[in-house]
Parts: C-alpha cells; structure tokens; sequence
C-alpha cells in the first residue's frame, strides 16, 4: 500500500490523530492511548 493510502486511511478510521498539520512527512498518534494518558491532567 503506497504512503498517500495509509495516510488516508489512518485519517478516516478516526482512531489515529494526526498531528503535525503539514501534508509531508505526517506523525499520527493513537487516540485512545493518548486519552489514556491524559486522564486526570488539565492542560497548561
């Protein structure tokens, strides 16, 4: 499967994040780990 199709994919399943808003070299984070993560913290 070439890059473009992956990326498209992770996109629409709505359970990777993507984020570095650039449409190159993309970095893609897990949603629900980083939910986990994220329980009992406020945001800065």
């Amino acid at each position: 499967m070439a890059a473009p199709l992956i990326n498209i994919h992770l996109e629409l399943s709505r359970r990777m994040l993507e984020l570095t808003g650039g449409r190159r070299n993309r970095v893609f984070a897990y949603q629900q780990y980083l939910s986990v993560l994220s329980e009992g913290t406020e945001p800065i």
